[in-house]
């Protein structure tokens, strides 16, 4: 079940450990260390089952929002999730751990022993405490990971749109010797015509060109993601406007977090653009100064949307599509206190703002 949810094979595996490691614990603080100490000699049966019940229950609750917390924390099952890998061996291998300790631990059950119970309580800790670690080692690598590929991918257009500006510099003087040349023969229409000629052949520079406002983000992961975003709306030949002014301040909120946000809003103005019946166009706009960083996205629309209905998990005016993404940036901005967002419409056009403060 926690495979078909999670769609990892392995992090089913680590989920089932520490949902064990959780479950032991609690049958061990519970059950054999009041036995061993007798610490409820005084309770009648019945009593002690009913604060058995009660501290169990209790304890659970604790060390269940222990654990949130720190997931909430350290972002370890957003980072595995977002790396989509399916390793079916490491599964098995942490699988077969798993039903080792379970059959370890139903073994020292049945015989009472406090210590063997207490040794297996330990295992148990150092097994969570290495997968932990393990899980941190790879979300560090994974974060490296993706800042080289952005970086790479950031370089790669940058010394494209390099290379096309340096063509056309070179070629600029000899477009206006030959155009001067019409002119010295008061040749208006040769003129027109080749300045027409001209500004199609160039059309691809000032596009390109446009885009190296870019290079000015200062922060990697963001910059390919924006240009991962311009190049599929290029490859949809839809229309993108760039408003760049990155002072190079801090992201106050997790990068994934942040990231993510980001991508959302992208992702729902490139679908709701693509499924129009006419030409639609997105303009993007990211500022940061001393105060806030803004994020603010927008594209045409032929039906203004209601707002009220898409903020609502699980609505969305998309065709195959779960309508969770607006709802989690709702999410988020509840979750950090400096992070909010701001949506509004009219008959032609959607946008967002996500707004976030710095001090």
């Amino acid at each position: 079940m926690t495979a078909a949810f999670i769609k990892d094979f392995s992090l089913s595996a680590i989920f089932s450990i520490l949902a064990f490691g959780l479950v032991a614990t609690t049958w061990f603080v519970t059950n054999f260390v009041p036995q061993y100490f007798d610490l409820l000699y005084f309770l009648a049966n019945e009593q002690r089952i009913s604060l058995l019940i009660i501290t169990q229950a209790i304890l659970l609750l604790i060390i269940t929002n222990l654990l949130r917390n720190i997931s909430d924390k350290h972002h370890f099952w957003q980072m595995l999730n977002y790396q989509s890998t399916v390793n079916f061996k490491k599964g098995i291998f942490l699988f077969a751990i798993f039903f080792c300790l379970v059959i370890l631990e139903y073994h020292l059950m049945l015989k009472g022993a406090f210590f063997p119970n207490l040794f297996m309580i330990v295992v148990l800790f150092l097994v969570i405490f290495l997968l932990f670690y393990a899980l941190t080692m790879k979300n560090i690598s994974y974060q490296r990971k993706v800042a080289v590929e952005n970086l790479e991918l950031t370089l790669q257009e940058e010394q494209t749109y390099y290379e096309k500006a340096r063509e056309y510099r070179h070629d600029f003087r000899s477009i206006l010797v030959s155009l001067q040349a019409y002119l010295d023969t008061d040749n208006l229409c040769g003129a027109k015509q080749f300045l027409t000629d001209v500004l199609q052949d160039s059309a691809q520079y000032f596009d390109n060109y446009h885009f190296l406002q870019l290079t000015t983000v200062s922060n990697p992961a963001v910059k390919g993601l924006l240009l991962d975003f311009i190049a599929r709306c290029k490859e949809k030949n839809i229309p993108v406007t760039l408003e760049i002014n990155d002072v190079g301040q801090a992201i106050p909120i997790p990068l994934i977090d942040f990231l993510r946000c980001l991508s959302i809003v992208m992702n729902n103005a490139l679908e709701s653009t693509q499924s129009l019946s006419k030409p639609g166009k997105i303009q993007l706009s990211y500022y940061t100064d001393t105060k806030d960083i803004r994020f603010l996205v927008k594209n045409s629309v032929i039906k203004k949307p209601d707002i009220t209905q898409i903020l609502k998990k699980g609505s969305t005016s998309k065709v195959d599509h779960e309508g969770l993404g607006l709802p989690f940036i709702q999410k988020m901005s509840k979750k950090y206190s400096c992070f909010d967002f701001f949506i509004s419409s009219t008959d032609s056009e959607f946008s967002v703002l996500l707004h976030f403060m710095l001090h």
